[in-house]
């Protein structure tokens, strides 16, 4: 063990001789096993254990916290294997628990209910125990039954449920041979426990295994429950999201080696294609399951004229190039060889396209973009200059922040260059010089160094005032980062060609400003990288 985790140990051993009580609850019933095992902390968990800690504690308010299923969610398989092996499984089996602790205690379950047996196969589904679980279901347990939860403020889920969440292949036979249901209903109202619903999506509960193994790209799980006969037309959520369309906002791509991909397994079991579903594909990426749909009758066109209410062809060509921007060079291509669009920076809002690439951080697709337009993304890069490289400085940082400005910076460069021919030179090293600043100004306060150091390099003025009368040195000398400063102070004396006479001349203004502003750690900075030069 490394020294903090030693030391953890032994500030715990010292709690305990001090007479520390080894059950004491927190305020939703759990002991400080539980909260050991939950964070997977296994040399705390051998030292309470060790102590005399519980390991089945008493139910309180209808609620199981074992420390075993604890672990077993929070993914933590050595600590629950650590603790399984301590606990009387054969007794909990037997229905006889740990003194009689844990016997009758779900409310979930009927008065005859073991709770321990649902806790164990709770566990078994969520770390793939199948030989536990067969033990117990062999006994007669319902396969139907929600075992407890170690997390009161989780919804409460089927053992079908967590066996496709977490793709335990042989586990959902298992279940399903002893009678699991693969379309499960809502739980009523009475059998709510703590108000939650036993799951996350509102009222709509029905084909929540089929919709969790698809969410979790476990095709092989999908075609166990559809061949089980689970629904794949239910929807999942208020906004009718079906399974399909789950599907399909998730990339699921046919994968090596197998039979199919996960829509296709859907589509051939019944699953109805919709322009939602089509919508889905296409800002996924998902060329192949769009063009699919198109034959099935689902067009693009379709898909997104329906989406918010879309009436004119303006809106509708918006709302494809923001679905395609999102789905990447292979979306464009589509958009452009099938419908012959792209981005026009004449029509209201084609700019938002390129903004959503430039959030997500996607240089290539960036590159692309602008790099295969004609006139469409240079001209909206160059009308839009400033608002799309504060974007970039905004929403990324470091080297992905670098690349993507060296992306904008070459097409802004390449935009103005090409319009000397009906402006002078000069004016058009001003509009792009201003451009850079602007971005300049943008980067300082949000400390993107890497961004200023490009943006200086491109030849960003650092004396330019803007609409609030600050240049870049104002707002450097105003958030008094060293870094930045001294950064700064050399691009200028590196321009003034090293001159140090020169430089003393031209920065005495502005320390003099800092020092009016009571901004001294700047005119601090300011006076040691002079002297120091010196």
């Amino acid at each position: 063990m490394d020294d903090k985790k030693v030391m953890r140990v032994e500030n715990i051993r010292v709690l305990i001789d001090a007479g520390a009580h080894l059950e004491a609850p927190d305020p939703h019933n759990g002991t400080p096993l539980c909260l050991t095992a939950s964070n997977g902390l296994p040399e705390v968990v051998a030292v309470l254990v060790e102590a005399g800690a519980l390991l089945v504690p008493p139910f309180v308010k209808g609620t199981a916290l074992f420390p075993l299923l604890c672990a077993a969610e929070g993914g933590y398989g050595a600590v629950a294997e650590y603790l399984l092996d301590r606990i009387d499984v054969e007794s909990i089996i037997r229905g006889q628990g740990a003194d009689g602790a844990i016997a009758n205690a779900n409310a979930y379950a009927s008065a005859s209910a073991d709770a321990g047996c649902l806790t164990l196969l709770g566990v078994s589904a969520m770390l793939g125990y199948t030989g536990l679980a067969q033990r117990i279901l062999d006994t007669g347990y319902d396969v139907n039954r929600r075992p407890p939860r170690a997390n009161i403020f989780l919804p409460r889920w089927t053992l079908l449920r967590i066996g496709a969440d977490r793709g335990r292949i042989e586990l959902v036979r298992l279940f399903l041979r002893h009678g699991a249901k693969s379309c499960t209903e809502k739980p009523r109202n009475r059998d709510r426990d703590h108000g939650a619903e036993d799951v996350g999506f509102c009222a709509f509960d029905k084909g929540q295994p089929l919709a969790r193994a698809v969410e979790q790209g476990h095709a092989a799980i999908v075609r166990i429950l559809l061949e089980a006969g689970a629904p794949p037309n239910i929807p999942i959520n208020r906004a009718g999201t079906t399974i399909l369309q789950v599907a399909a906002e998730k990339k699921q791509q046919p994968q090596p080696g197998a039979e199919t991909d996960i829509a296709q397994l859907l589509l051939d079991y019944g699953a109805t294609p919709t322009p939602a579903v089509a919508r889905a594909a296409l800002s996924a990426g998902n060329i192949a399951l769009v063009r699919q749909l198109a034959a099935r009758g689902i067009t693009l066109v379709e898909a997104c004229s329906d989406h918010q209410d879309n009436r004119n062809t303006s809106t509708t060509s918006t709302t494809l190039l923001k679905a395609a921007a999102s789905g990447g060079p292979a979306a464009l291509d589509l958009l452009h060889d099938e419908y012959g669009m792209r981005p026009d920076p004449t029509v209201p809002g084609h700019a938002a396209p390129l903004e959503i690439i430039i959030r997500r951080g996607d240089v290539g697709t960036a590159g692309y973009c602008l790099s295969t337009a004609e006139h469409g993304f240079s001209a909206v890069l160059a009308r839009n200059a400033l608002h799309l490289l504060a974007v970039a400085i905004d929403a990324l940082s470091g080297e992905k922040l670098v690349r993507m400005l060296e992306v904008l910076v070459a097409a802004l460069s390449s935009w103005f260059s090409s319009q000397s021919q009906s402006h002078t030179n000069k004016q058009v090293d001003m509009e792009y010089q201003l451009a850079l600043t602007h971005a300049l100004h943008a980067a300082i306060p949000r400390f993107r160094l890497e961004a200023i150091y490009l943006l200086l390099k491109q030849g960003a003025d650092v004396d330019w005032r803007g609409a609030q009368g600050m240049n870049a040195w104002d707002v450097a000398c105003s958030i008094e980062n060293r870094e930045i400063l001294e950064m700064l102070l050399e691009h200028a004396l590196t321009k003034l060609g090293g001159n140090l006479a020169i430089f003393r001349r031209y920065i005495l203004p502005i320390e003099e400003r800092a020092r009016e502003a009571g901004q001294r750690a700047a005119v601090k900075e300011i006076s040691y990288f002079y002297y120091r030069r010196k």
